[in-house]
């Protein structure tokens, strides 16, 4: 996969970064915000059919969810309990790496710099490259769990 050059004592691994990789990664930040700004209409939602005691300011998706749930009766909806754990792992994991990439270093520089303090690592390498690849999977991955979000706040209005 990666092949290495022999330079001054040691192996070190070129990135071979194109403009199409500067492309898929310009992709990914807009993924990001479009799984961030689906989730906020969802907590939009969410707030004109459930009283909280949220300012119009800080209504998104994470704290309406933590609004409905101080709602004893909600514990026990199915539905929600599956928006709640979603909340929980895979949104906030999500948001956190929404929130590098949109306020503190785009995707293309955080791996220019990791490449540059690790270019004669070979696990480090690679371990940025199946990062890269797996992007496509995560974001497949997420898509689906809109439509499956999308489902479960329906179902959960419907069994309110």
């Amino acid at each position: 996969m990666w092949h290495g050059h022999w330079f001054n004592d040691h192996y070190v691994y070129p990135s071979y970064a194109t403009l199409y990789d500067e492309r898929y990664f310009t992709f990914c930040e807009f993924a990001y915000q479009a799984l961030y700004n689906f989730w906020g209409r969802v907590g939009d939602a969410l707030s004109k059919t459930h009283i909280t005691k949220l300012k119009p300011r800080d209504i998104d998706f994470a704290r309406v969810i933590d609004a409905i749930n101080v709602d004893p009766n909600v514990n026990s909806n199915s539905h929600f309990v599956w928006l709640k754990n979603f909340k929980d792992n895979d949104y906030n994991s999500m948001n956190d790496d929404r929130k590098q990439t949109v306020h503190y270093e785009t995707i293309t520089s955080k791996l220019k710099r990791d490449h540059l303090k690790a270019f004669s690592n070979r696990s480090d390498v690679e371990v940025r490259q199946n990062w890269i690849e797996s992007r496509v999977d995560y974001f497949v991955n997420h898509f689906q769990l809109c439509l499956e979000g999308l489902r479960e706040v329906t179902l959960f209005w419907e069994t309110k």
